[in-house]
């Protein structure tokens, strides 16, 4: 079994009149919970468990169609 080496997030560094280079690691990121999607009118969260709740705000998805057809009407 071939286990997969972790990356680490660095960034290597030339130094001019020093022996090799400097190399940065950087901590790792720890993942937040619940991650949250924001649209234009919709909402998705996504908890650690697997579950997503999804938000759809109508009411601003109804006025920007409606100001969308009126729009069109006005046109012809």
């Amino acid at each position: 079994m071939v286990k997969k080496r972790k990356e680490e997030k660095t960034i290597k560094m030339k130094m001019p009149g020093t022996l090799g280079s400097a190399k940065l690691v950087f901590p790792e990121e720890k993942e937040i919970w619940p991650k949250v999607t924001k649209g234009f009118y919709s909402t998705r969260t996504e908890h650690e468990n697997g579950t997503v709740d999804f938000h759809t705000d109508w009411k601003a998805l109804g006025e920007h169609v409606g100001q969308a057809i009126k729009e069109l009407n006005a046109k012809k």
